[in-house]
């Protein structure tokens, strides 16, 4: 059996969610993170967090422009009701997003984990946006099953 690394414990292709076990107990300092699992308002400012190729650590300010359903954003698994909310728009405010930082945590102004990057528009476009996928459909489908409906200690 491997000692490293991580098992796939659940997929969710209509939000391009996946969630990892952990083979190991994770390296001291990891912090754990708190979720809404809600669908976040339009308007609301949200903040991303990445590191594109596993480089330097990354910030995104942005504001969530919108709501998309997988037909709107090309992103539909076989699992999605194509009438569906799957995906947020957001409007990117500060900093970018880059090639490599794909399932990058979307964080709400209580600094809780609402979705995850799937992409975006290319750096220096005038109306720059990413999609992500929302955190709140596949916790309710299943990841409660993995992660309690209890919130991680601080």
């Amino acid at each position: 059996m491997p000692v490293g690394g991580a098992d796939v414990v659940q997929v969710a292709k209509s939000t391009d969610t996946s969630l990892l076990r952990l083979r190991r107990p994770p390296l001291a300092g990891a912090l754990f993170i708190d979720w809404a699992p809600m669908l976040p308002a339009t308007g609301i400012e949200v903040v991303a967090i990445h590191r594109p190729n596993a480089g330097l650590q990354q910030r995104t300010v942005a504001v969530v422009s919108a709501h998309k359903t997988c037909v709107q954003t090309d992103s539909c698994g076989d699992d999605a009701d194509p009438d569906a909310i799957h995906y947020l728009r957001v409007k990117r405010r500060a900093g970018s997003t880059s090639p490599g930082s794909s399932g990058a945590g979307l964080f709400n102004e209580s600094q809780q984990l609402v979705a995850a990057l799937l992409g975006g528009s290319d750096e220096g476009q005038a109306d720059a946006f990413d999609y992500y996928g929302r955190f709140d459909m596949p916790y309710r489908a299943a990841l409660h099953r993995w992660l309690g409906t209890t919130k991680p200690a601080p």
